[in-house]
């Protein structure tokens, strides 16, 4: 599904996004391991914006970064590829999915604004460097950090927005003097911390396995197993994840006995990413691979043989 290719001289993988023709980076701290759970900032980009700047903008604040290189291809499936890249990163360093930070600059931050919105069961948090436009909440959204601009109508625009996100009872945060010279995240990671208090506890894993969100049990999960006094419960969480796992790995070979290549394919594909922390992962992905090679998967998928 995916290639990551080691950018020389830096701290970041780039990782290829084959089906979305586009890529992230993805910038690791100095000090990760792997025996605990780290936060994670996603950065948008505005107009003209590389991944690579988003990198540069959070590099060395001890937190993973995800920077999509977002190409046009339209908002849903822009915030598609966002949340693809996001899981995908989880499949692949100990992200903790209760301490997401979504940000973005200039158009990037309205488009962070939406997606924050959207889908606030992802992120913690949404930082918006210039935003303009107020998305609509239908819920309960995550609670903003909006820096305006100092003056003009992008300010009066920002102001607005950030009125309408306050006054449909979101939790806003606005303050005046955005630059794009400045480095305004130091500010913004001071205001997450206050506002990111991970339960990780069960009731945490249980809730991510009632939305079926088997990657997020995963990870909260490998951070209990260090307690004593819930250990037990926590290892029957996972052996519930990975008898999921093995169900899924199933409904691939009942696909392609009926002949449902792409079916069989896209399957295999989320459960790589879904089940990537617990043993049977490493089965899904064997068979992945194998289906990536069959000659009727390849031309399921429009792929020459």
């Amino acid at each position: 599904m995916t290639t990551i290719l080691l950018l020389l001289g830096c701290l970041q993988d780039m990782v290829e996004m084959k089906d979305h023709e586009s890529f992230y980076l993805l910038h690791t701290p100095k000090l990760y391991d792997e025996t605990k759970s780290w936060p994670v900032v996603v950065q948008l980009e505005g107009r003209g914006g590389k991944a690579s700047d988003g990198i540069e903008r959070w590099r060395d604040r001890g937190f993973i970064v995800v920077a999509p290189e977002q190409k046009a291809m339209g908002r849903e499936r822009e915030a598609g590829f966002v949340r693809t890249c996001l899981e995908d990163a989880k499949s692949r360093l100990r992200i903790d999915p209760e301490r997401v930070l979504l940000s973005g600059r200039d158009l990037g931050a309205d488009a962070a604004a939406a997606l924050a919105v959207a889908e606030p069961s992802l992120f913690a948090g949404c930082a918006a460097f210039g935003l303009t436009v107020a998305p609509e909440p239908k819920g309960k959204a995550p609670p903003f950090h909006v820096v305006l601009r100092p003056s003009g109508e992008p300010a009066r625009r920002g102001r607005e927005a950030a009125s309408t996100l306050a006054n449909a009872g979101v939790d806003v945060l606005a303050r005046t003097g955005f630059d794009p010279r400045a480095e305004d995240e130091g500010a913004a990671l001071d205001w997450f911390g206050t506002k990111a208090m991970p339960k990780g506890d069960l009731g945490a894993v249980d809730r991510f396995i009632e939305s079926r969100r088997w990657l997020d049990a995963s990870l909260v999960s490998l951070g209990l197993l260090d307690g004593a006094d819930v250990e037990r419960f926590v290892r029957l969480r996972l052996r519930r994840i990975e008898a999921e796992g093995i169900v899924v790995l199933g409904s691939v070979e009942v696909a392609m006995a009926e002949r449902k290549y792409l079916d069989a394919w896209i399957r295999c594909r989320d459960a790589s990413v879904q089940f990537s922390w617990v043993p049977v992962g490493e089965r899904i992905r064997k068979r992945l691979r194998d289906l990536g090679a069959d000659p009727r998967v390849k031309r399921a998928r429009g792929e020459e043989d």
